[in-house]
């Protein structure tokens, strides 16, 4: 193999990693994405959850006052 047939092959190995590296790395990504929305989601169904308490114990306040 020449020199210049050395030089092509190593620019394909290395855009073959970039690219799995990128593909890797958005993977990666994609997938912490999906760890926040599930937190976010426990997040929103909690803080539902407590302004249901608080409206009830708001309304046992009311009916033990009025």
């Amino acid at each position: 193999m020449t020199t210049g047939g050395y030089i092509e092959q190593a620019r394909w190995l290395l855009e073959g990693s970039y690219h799995e590296m990128k593909e890797a790395v958005l993977r990666a990504g994609i997938a912490r994405l999906r760890e926040v929305e599930i937190s976010v989601g426990r997040v929103e169904r909690s803080l539902r959850g407590l302004r249901r308490d608080m409206g009830l114990r708001m309304q046992t306040l009311s009916q033990l006052i009025g």
